[in-house]
């Protein structure tokens, strides 16, 4: 096994090969670490989600002036495989990545899948800063009806 930095062109699921991006990482390093590398490289797209929550396929897309603004769906890609976190990149790319293609295709999370826990304590502060903006909101509303005219409230109303 060789521990050689390996340069792979990866694309996010549903985007065009012009918006592909390389990623270099040890081969010896496993899968689950080329996630890490891939959610650093994309930040800010993928902060809302833990690298291990992103699947990877393999693939081997040419890359193709004429069709680069073309998508990539994964769905239609007949040879991709998908990763497993625990296996080397070395073992998935043991033989050097041909040139002009993608390698890897970035899946997120369906919908609804993921899961964000936040602290009590967080939980609370936001729960606090809500309140008094809504206290802050009727407050508003309370002096403005106040200062009102007689007549009451005015409403426009568009007939369209």
């Amino acid at each position: 096994m060789t521990n050689s930095p390996l340069t792979l062109f990866c694309l996010v699921d549903g985007q065009s090969t012009s918006k592909a991006f390389p990623v270099s990482i040890p081969s010896a390093e496993s899968v689950g670490e080329l996630k890490k590398h891939i959610k650093v490289e994309k930040a800010p797209r993928f902060d809302d989600l833990a690298a291990d929550e992103l699947t990877l396929w393999r693939v081997s897309i040419p890359v193709v002036p004429a069709d680069k603004h073309k998508p990539i769906v994964l769905d239609e890609v007949d040879s991709a495989t998908d990763l497993d976190p625990t296996d080397d990149v070395f073992d998935n790319f043991s033989d050097k990545p041909p040139k002009k293609a993608i390698y890897n295709i970035v899946q997120r999370p369906p919908p609804g899948n993921t899961v964000c826990v936040l602290p009590p304590e967080a939980i609370q502060a936001i729960t606090e800063r809500l309140v008094g903006r809504f206290r802050l909101a009727v407050t508003d509303i309370e002096k403005a009806i106040a200062r009102n005219e007689p007549g009451g409230w005015k409403v426009a109303v568009d007939d369209t």
